[in-house]
Order: C-alpha cells, then structure tokens, then sequence
C-alpha cells in the first residue's frame, strides 16, 4: 500500500468536490435514468428525506424541517414531485386531516435501482487494489459515513 499525505487544503479540496464528483459518474453510469437527472436539488433534497422515512411518510412542515427550509418553499417543491409521480399523498390513519408524503411506486424502483449502480461504481473504485487496500478503504468509507451522520445530527440539533 502506498502512502500520500495530503495538506489540509488539499483534502479540503478533495472532500469538497467529491459530492459532485460522485453524482456525476453516477449519472454517467446511468444515462438513461431521466427522472432522477432531471430533477433539482431541492426535489432531490426532499426525495431523500421521504426516502429515509418510507413508508411511514412525512408531514410538509417535517419535510421542510430537514430540508431546512420554510414550508412555503417546501410546498411547491413537494407538489411537483407529486405530479412527476415521485411522490404520493396521503391521509394519515386516525387523523384524516393529516396529509402525509411518501415516495411513490416509481420512485423506491429509480432508489434500488440508483443503489445497484452505486455498487458497481464501488467495484470499479477497488479493482486494482489487493485485498488489505480494500478492507482500509471499506473502513474508511465507514467512519467517515459514521461521522458525517453525527456531525449532521448535531447541526440539526443545533439549528433546530
């Protein structure tokens, strides 16, 4: 295995564009998949919190929480991702004033499928590497998951 050290700017840099970086090759993977290509970052936004609470569903206001935004720029954010067919409404059980939001039929299959693609980009990030490299790589991804889910819990918890 060989070693790089990285500066900080560096790896500030690096970190940074990683994000991008990720949702392009996974759009270059799937060029066909106009739904999730053509949505903003706003609706993709939205489409992760629902994803995270399928099938339960989420209320407006709880959307807008996690996006951190106001309900009234949620609202139409929301609706159209349901006229897209990305998103259902629906009543709450008990409570039938209560509209929920979940991710369609359409959308959970676009999610699977986007997750089969995220894992074959993970086979082509190792190939070449022996079996020690990917093990450390695995493990880094991990933690580096793991912290960026509490570092995102506390600014959450902060903001809110």
């Amino acid at each position: 295995m060989t070693s790089t050290s990285l500066s900080k700017k560096e790896l500030s840099k690096i970190v940074f564009q990683l994000s991008g970086l990720l949702h392009t090759t996974v759009d270059l993977l799937d060029p066909e998949d106009s739904d999730f290509n053509n949505i903003t970052l706003s609706q993709g936004k939205a489409l992760f919190c629902l994803f995270n609470r399928y099938p339960e569903g989420m209320m407006l206001k709880d959307i807008a929480r996690e996006m951190k935004v106001t309900a009234g720029f949620a609202s139409p954010t929301v609706e159209v991702l349901v006229k897209q067919g990305l998103v259902e409404r629906f009543q709450k059980e008990g409570d039938r004033r209560a509209v929920l939001f979940r991710p369609s039929k359409k959308s959970l299959e676009m999610y699977k499928k986007r997750e089969k693609i995220a894992a074959k980009l993970c086979k082509k990030l190792v190939v070449g590497c022996d079996k020690e490299e990917v093990v450390v790589f695995e493990k880094i991804l991990f933690l580096t998951y793991q912290k960026l889910q509490v570092i995102n819990q506390k600014l959450q918890e902060k903001n809110c």
